[in-house]
């Protein structure tokens, strides 16, 4: 027979088995989304990260192989793996999209905003890059971490190379955005 502890410590479990339960099934609910943008391609398409912006949509930045499809807008790869940052208005609908190639596979990695809604694009590429019309290269080594001042309408204003390679690059306040980078 169990003792009063075991039978304390049964009846527990089942008060947060059941609070589980409970708690579980009121929580399913169908979601509603506002707008969705269907991103497609025929090769492999990734989604690095999304900023926000002041009184606009969102930033979204990636890489794709061979096609990219966001909404009405395509593209197509120049090389192995471009890389892609695209400005979506509040409703969702793409308004611009920028990429990124070199010889090998180009990555974005982060992307950020000011409080001008001027947009900060980060991520790798190999030898020499074209983002849009700016050019980049490499002068140490094969690959490089790029980094893009971008208008809010998708036009490049510059872009700077560093040599090596890192992960999470980029981080913004109201006021300020910060890069790092580590090797």
């Amino acid at each position: 027979m169990p003792d009063f502890h075991q039978k304390i410590n049964r009846l527990v479990l089942l008060l947060i088995l059941f609070m589980i339960n409970w708690g579980y099934c009121l929580q399913v609910a169908a979601q509603t989304w506002p707008w969705i943008t269907p991103v497609s391609g025929n090769g492999s398409e990734t989604i690095s990260a999304l900023t926000t912006r002041t009184n606009d949509g969102p930033i979204v930045c990636g890489h794709f192989q061979n096609d990219l499809s966001i909404g009405n807008i395509s593209e197509s790869a120049a090389s192995n793996t471009d890389a892609f940052v695209v400005g979506l208005d509040a409703a969702g609908k793409e308004q611009w999209i920028l990429t990124g190639s070199s010889a090998g596979a180009d990555q974005s990695k982060d992307v950020a905003t000011d409080a001008k809604n001027n947009i900060y694009w980060a991520g790798e590429y190999w030898f020499d890059g074209t983002f849009g019309n700016l050019a980049l290269s490499t002068t140490k080594s094969s690959k490089a971490i790029f980094l893009l001042k971008v208008t809010s309408t998708g036009v490049p204003v510059w872009a700077r190379s560093i040599e090596g390679t890192g992960n999470k690059f980029l981080s913004s306040n109201s006021s300020s955005v910060y890069f790092s980078i580590f090797h």
